[in-house]
């Protein structure tokens, strides 16, 4: 690949002595870390066919090719995974609860506003139908 699976950032040629491996790397971890989208907070197993660029947070108890690993940033990426250490002031898309959140250095809360005892505000869009019954989602 010429470019990363999510920000289609670009690679150094391989033919530049070597200066790609460690650029390479570098661009993998912005590509999972900056704008991320993770799929969800709460899976402790590997996906069986996770999509190029796709993350997770593994949780605990992690399995399988995340033993180990959990807490961190699962990206997959050219059919091997890579883990990352999440830093405090990330804000991410979590897909399976359709929110963003942002950890704080030590638990996901909302971006909004965060207390350092828990308490958020959080903002919920409820739709109707036409028909005037209330949408789920």
């Amino acid at each position: 690949a010429e470019t990363t699976a999510r920000l289609a950032l670009p690679y150094i040629a391989a033919a530049q002595a070597q200066k790609h491996v460690t650029h390479n790397d570098a661009i993998r971890r912005l590509d999972a870390l900056i704008q991320p989208r993770m799929e969800s907070l709460t899976l402790a197993t590997p996906p069986s066919t996770p999509g190029e660029g796709q993350c997770w947070l593994v949780a605990s108890g992690a399995t399988g090719a995340w033993a180990g690993q959990a807490g961190r940033i699962a990206a997959y990426e050219a059919g091997a995974w890579d883990f990352f250490d999440l830093p405090a002031g990330l804000l991410a898309y979590v897909a399976d609860v359709r929110r963003v959140l942002l950890f704080d250095g030590t638990r996901w809360v909302s971006p909004l506003a965060a207390s350092a005892h828990g308490a958020a505000i959080e903002a919920r869009a409820d739709e109707l139908s036409l028909n005037g019954t209330e949408a789920k989602g």
